[in-house]
């Protein structure tokens, strides 16, 4: 069973605020996967986009969330 729902890292979220432990307070929120890229391309028929990488940055400490970052190539097709 594939329990990271397409994603191939951890949880993003709820990180204790300066460390990786996932949240030690006494509300203990469950870890998740909260962050996300959005592009769109609104001329299809001249640009294609692939994505190319999807990850997080885990050394990142100054937020409850990792940040997360894509590579996208962006092809420009020849009329």
């Amino acid at each position: 069973m594939d329990t990271t729902k397409g994603h191939s890292f951890k949880p993003t979220y709820k990180y204790d605020v300066g460390s990786s432990e996932y949240d030690t307070s006494e509300k203990v929120r469950v870890p998740a996967w909260t962050d996300r890229i959005l592009y769109k391309v609104e001329d299809k028929d001249n640009i294609d986009a692939c994505l190319h990488l999807y990850e997080s940055v885990d050394g990142i400490y100054s937020s409850d969330h990792k940040p997360v970052k894509a590579h996208l190539c962006l092809t420009l097709n020849k009329s």
